[in-house]
């Protein structure tokens, strides 16, 4: 299991689509990674409506490409669909609400905005399963988080050796249904810590093929600090950082003095993955 594994909430629970009712969830969807969610909901079922999030905020500028609150309106075929979507692309999460549909879209509206010391206001994509896994497992008040939102489900990779999407369910255990809009929701550094170690352990369980050995917390952790340290020292693509996985094993490359001359060199990335190759 890893490490942001460890810090799940008693109450969440791992679930397959076929687990799931989805005729009374919502979805948000972002449309920069499935740019054919409507299209191809409006063509299952006549009942699915969608509202754009941006609109009426400070992204209205952006609505035409951000994200979408779909309705299914019982439909639970257009339910399965949006849900394949989301574990498909990582493209988005499911809400479940007993409060009115307008008072689900303003929470959904008030999350948009997150503000964190060091970096101030910004554009908060909580839709990214990432990010809402990150949210989800480091705020102690979750009730800015969740709002008057009972259940948030979230893709999540089940399987290392044969990666699979499930879906994590987060259930809300304090409402808060009154929303003050001018204040946002805060995150400090540990929130954007776990995004990052959650970026790279789907990325790494995506990717297990390419790697020489299991993925236990520990050797999770160091590969995890290898691959900033690589890209802290100008390696970002993902093709060079594919190549390297291989070599990172249950060595910290900040403990080899010979792989650290090499990344602190004026060599291109290409140079010196193919120099760690070696």
């Amino acid at each position: 299991m890893s490490l942001w594994l460890m810090s799940l909430p008693e109450n969440s629970q791992i679930k397959k689509t076929s687990e799931n009712d989805w005729a009374d969830s919502y979805f948000i969807i972002d449309q920069v990674i499935r740019p054919d969610a409507l299209e191809r909901l409006y063509q299952v079922s006549g009942r699915v409506t969608a509202r754009r999030l941006f609109v009426g905020t400070d992204y209205a500028g952006l609505s035409d490409v951000g994200p979408v609150w779909i309705a299914l309106n019982g439909c639970q075929e257009a339910g399965l669909l949006a849900a394949t979507m989301c574990q498909e692309s990582l493209a988005g999460i499911a809400v479940s609400t007993k409060c009115s549909e307008d008072s689900a879209v303003a929470q959904a509206q008030y999350l948009l905005t997150m503000y964190c010391d060091g970096y101030g206001e910004s554009l908060c994509r909580y839709y990214d399963p990432r990010l809402w896994h990150a949210l989800a497992t480091t705020l102690k008040n979750t009730e800015r988080l969740m709002g008057g939102w009972s259940e948030v489900l979230a893709p999540f990779i089940t399987s290392e050796e044969e990666p699979k999407v499930a879906w994590l369910t987060y259930k809300n255990v304090k409402f808060q249904a009154a929303l003050n809009e001018a204040d946002f929701l805060a995150v400090g550094n540990e929130t954007l810590l776990q995004h990052k170690r959650v970026r790279w352990y789907f990325w790494l369980i995506q990717n297990s093929k390419l790697l020489r050995y299991q993925l236990n917390p520990d050797i999770l952790q160091i590969s995890i600090d290898n691959l900033q340290l690589l890209v802290s020292c100008g390696i970002h693509e993902s093709r060079h950082l594919r190549q390297v996985l291989p070599l990172l094993s249950d060595q910290n490359l900040a403990e080899d003095g010979e792989a650290m001359m090499v990344l602190r060199s004026n060599l291109s990335a290409a140079q010196k993955i193919k120099s760690l190759e070696k």
